[in-house]
């Protein structure tokens, strides 16, 4: 009875144990991660653990290019990613999708469905300067090749143009590249002209008492800056002069700014000398020969006669200050006083005049050749006197110079 009872029991509790197996539920899969990114960036995330057919996010678009589809990897061979891909398996990881596109296909704007197998060709007529260099025969929808365009003398060729002067319309080779040539045409060739050539340039040395201070290089044709001229005691400085010596044709900044300088140059620095600002005096003494006192005077120089004393004669004309005492010699203005000296004061008398001996006897030579009366002695004269520049008389008959013998009266002639 024992030994039946155990194996009974174990099949009971088998049994058992299988039903409470059977009734506990199945564990959920896991889900993982797909990140989709386009040119660069994460656009969406989409989580499933597979076994269900994915709804693929929409790619965001791009100019020019058309989407192909999301793919599991960058490189040129990865797997698309379809929305059935994992519809019947699990998903075991996170993935990545990259959206790829390619380039968009641009249709033929004008579509020619049935070419001209032949068309017409026409004449491109290349001018340079009024004469024809060359032709070109094309019916369009090709790149042209150019004839060479001659050369001009300080020009640049810059092309060839539809509208001569205008020189808007350019012709290109590939101007007909799509477009039929439907007529004659001529095109004209453009020069721009060239900036000059430097011009050679050449040097102005600047000299200064022999010594050279200075040069500079100038082809002309600008304002020239000049070096600084060296001082010079007691002198001032007066300017650049081509002409040393003459100091007439003085080189100024803009002696050259419209001129060519066409060969190397000298100029010299010309000096004014400075006025002493202490000039040594000398003794002026005034010799009024008959007039009002005048007090002698220290001067160094005398700028003009309106800047020396006149003296007053009672009868007389006071006519300037002489260096002789015969008055022949006037004071020369400027005059500079370098040792003391003694000025003579002229005068005239009406109807009256002093003059030397050698002048009374030519002028009385001249009048007794004309048949006119003279008389001629040293000390006295009767007859009316003839005016001249000559020192006058004091008083009829006396003469007012320190040597009376030299001097004669001449008579008026008599007509």
């Amino acid at each position: 009875m024992k030994k039946t009872f155990i194996p009974a029991a174990l099949l009971c509790l088998a049994l058992c144990a299988a039903l409470l197996i059977g009734c506990t539920p199945a564990s959920q899969p896991q889900a993982h991660t797909i990140s989709f990114y386009a040119e660069g960036e994460r656009v969406a995330v989409l989580e499933t653990a597979g076994n269900e057919t994915l709804a693929l996010p929409e790619a965001p678009q791009k100019s020019g290019s058309v989407f192909s589809g999301w793919f599991l990897g960058e490189e040129e061979d990865a797997r698309q990613l379809l929305s059935d891909t994992f519809a019947s398996k699990p998903l075991t990881e996170d993935l990545s999708a990259y959206a790829r596109y390619t380039a968009e296909e641009t249709p033929d704007p004008d579509p020619d469905p049935d070419p001209d197998p032949d068309p017409e060709k026409h004449t491109i007529t290349f001018r340079a300067d009024g004469a024809v260099v060359g032709t070109v025969k094309t019916a369009g929808n090709e790149e042209i090749t150019f004839p060479e365009a001659p050369g001009k003398d300080g020009h640049a060729f810059a092309g060839w143009y539809f509208d001569e002067g205008v020189w808007e319309r350019r012709l290109k080779e590939d101007t007909y590249l799509h477009t039929a040539l439907t007529e004659d045409t001529d095109v004209y060739a453009k020069y721009d002209r060239l900036p000059d050539p430097e011009p050679e340039k050449h040097t102005i040395t600047f000299r200064a008492d022999g010594a050279v201070v200075g040069t500079v290089k100038t082809a002309g044709n600008e304002e020239i800056t000049f070096p600084e001229a060296p001082g010079k005691d007691g002198h001032a400085f007066a300017g650049w002069y081509f002409d040393e010596g003459v100091w007439e044709r003085r080189l100024k900044e803009d002696t050259y700014l419209h001129t060519a300088l066409t060969e190397d140059t000298d100029v010299y620095a010309k000096y004014d000398r400075l006025p002493d600002p202490d000039p040594e005096k000398f003794t002026v003494t005034f010799d009024t020969r008959g007039g009002s006192d005048i007090a002698p005077a220290e001067l160094s120089s005398v700028a003009d006669a309106g800047s020396l004393p006149v003296p007053v004669r009672a009868g007389f004309t006071f006519t300037g200050w002489f260096l002789d005492e015969n008055c022949e010699t006037p004071v020369p203005y400027p005059y500079t006083v370098e040792s003391d000296v003694t000025f003579y004061a002229g005068w005239e008398s009406e109807g009256i005049r002093f003059l030397s001996v050698r002048t009374a006897r030519s002028q009385a030579w001249r009048a007794r050749r004309e048949r006119s009366r003279w008389r001629y002695r040293k000390r006295s004269a009767t007859l009316p006197l003839r005016a001249s520049r000559a020192a006058p008389f004091r008083a009829r008959g006396s003469c007012p110079c320190a040597s009376p013998q030299r001097c004669v009266l001449s008579a008026a002639s008599r007509s």
